[in-house]
């Protein structure tokens, strides 16, 4: 079974510090990209979106820099 490559993006906050903020921001990220740009995406920690592929997480760090709230990283 060949093993899968993992694709995640990191919401750096910038003034916000709650944890529990953080994980609504990126929850409001992650159905941004689903319901309106059918991006297939997983939220994996408070801060942190994993993508399927390296397209998608491209198009989504594209896609997120309208939010002044973080800035989306790429996370290798």
């Amino acid at each position: 079974m060949p093993s899968r490559t993992l694709h995640n993006l990191e919401l750096e906050f910038h003034r916000v510090t709650d944890t529990q903020t953080q994980d609504l921001y990126t929850h409001i990220a992650l159905l941004e990209l689903e319901l309106n740009h059918g991006v297939t995406v997983a939220q994996t920690s408070q801060n942190t979106l994993e993508f399927e592929t390296a397209q998608d997480r491209t198009f989504a760090q594209l896609v997120l820099s309208r939010f002044s709230q973080f800035t989306a990283r790429i996370q290798d």
